[in-house]
């Protein structure tokens, strides 16, 4: 069995994939490496050995740290945040020969492009799902008085600039 890397930062989506591996019983197999702050509280997680979680303090250092951790055979990558997927996406190159690593049809920043949600709307409306509508402001522009705006039937506000606490 390959060895499974899991990068992102402590946070719910990496703890679930790691829940979900420990069912499957590959647990023996995982390696974390999560970027940012040191870990405050994942070490404690039954689903993940000590040794097996490593951090560094920004992106910029995940592709070194993946290069010298001396797999030695080719590692499964599974990508928990935005973030890091982005980045080894644009550095994939440096990593494909040691490293399993998600891609959108092969092509560098294929993943960049697919995390826009204008690009995921046309694909979702293109395979005949309904998307909502999508409105882009510049910056200081007013919210146009005859936006559709469903919180006037869902919070019954007679403004649906104001909901609750939340002003647009």
């Amino acid at each position: 069995m390959n060895p499974i890397l899991i990068t992102g930062v402590e946070h719910h989506n990496v703890y679930g994939v790691l829940r979900a591996l420990h069912k499957k019983g590959l647990t023996s197999h995982v390696h974390l490496l999560l970027t940012g702050a040191p870990p405050r509280y994942i070490h404690l997680s039954e689903y993940i050995p000590d040794g097996r979680i490593s951090y560094v303090p920004g992106l910029e250092h995940i592709v070194d740290a993946m290069n010298s951790m001396g797999f030695e055979e080719k590692v499964v990558v599974i990508c928990c945040s935005d973030a890091s997927i982005a980045y080894l996406d644009e550095h994939k190159d440096q990593l494909d020969e040691r490293f399993v690593l998600p891609s959108a049809s092969g092509t560098y920043g294929g993943i960049h492009q697919m995390m826009s949600k204008a690009v995921q709307a046309r694909i979702a409306s293109d395979a005949g799902l309904s998307c909502p509508v999508g409105y882009i402001l510049a910056k200081g522009e007013e919210v146009p008085d005859n936006l559709p705006f469903p919180c006037r039937q869902a919070y019954g506000q007679r403004d649906c600039r104001k909901v609750g606490n939340l002003h647009l």
